[in-house]
């Protein structure tokens, strides 16, 4: 099974482990939860779920949110956009939420694949494509910074089999704060979504 499920393509695997039958949602999540995931990133998804055991400080979770996502996501129009909008997590049971931040190469949504440009000049740019015209591109990175690059000057250009969220963040967040920031997420995806199925008045 474990060979099966590393020959789908990121695409098809977001496709499943969102999909609105929870059955689906389940099934895609015992299968694709760990075949991509390298022996390093295993050790840390293992001791990080201890996290969804824990109580969750809602204000604290904000905080780090501030700090360590919004650099490169959107939530309710804050943040940058550089990786998906946060609210595209809202059916994504808590332990994808722990590979997505602990393994994010794992799965990679489709329209934000990272790519590596080599120009003539020797420069490295790295970002997701953010624009595209006959004459340049446009490659976004984190804090939504953006780098303009003439086709002309192009000498090489190829997409990473890496996410631009890099790896590592266990440094920066412990188990506690992992359990806060998922708490909330949730809590702030449930309210964003109360509040769009409300009847206006």
């Amino acid at each position: 099974m474990p060979c099966a499920a590393a020959s789908l393509p990121p695409t098809r695997q977001t496709q499943l482990l969102e999909n609105p039958d929870t059955k689906i949602r389940d099934l895609a999540k015992k299968i694709l939860a760990n075949h991509a995931t390298s022996e390093d990133r295993q050790k840390v998804l293992e001791r990080y779920r201890l996290s969804l055991n824990l109580k969750p400080d809602v204000r604290r979770g904000k905080e780090v949110l501030e700090m360590q996502c919004l650099k490169c996501h959107q939530l309710n129009g804050n943040g940058s956009a550089v990786g998906p909008d946060l609210a595209a997590i809202q059916n994504r049971p808590d332990e994808s939420l722990l590979i997505d931040i602990l393994d994010p190469s794992s799965t990679i949504t489709a329209g934000f694949k990272a790519y590596q440009v080599l120009t003539k000049n020797g420069k490295v740019y790295t970002g997701i494509l953010a624009e595209e015209t006959a004459t340049s591109l446009t490659l976004r990175r984190e804090k939504g910074e953006q780098d303009v690059i003439l086709r002309r000057d192009i000498d090489t250009m190829s997409a990473s089999a890496k996410s631009l969220m890099p790896e590592g963040l266990e440094k920066e967040i412990s188990l506690q704060d992992m359990a806060n920031l998922i708490g909330y997420l949730r809590d702030a995806l449930q309210t964003l979504k109360t509040n769009k199925t409300s009847p206006r008045r």
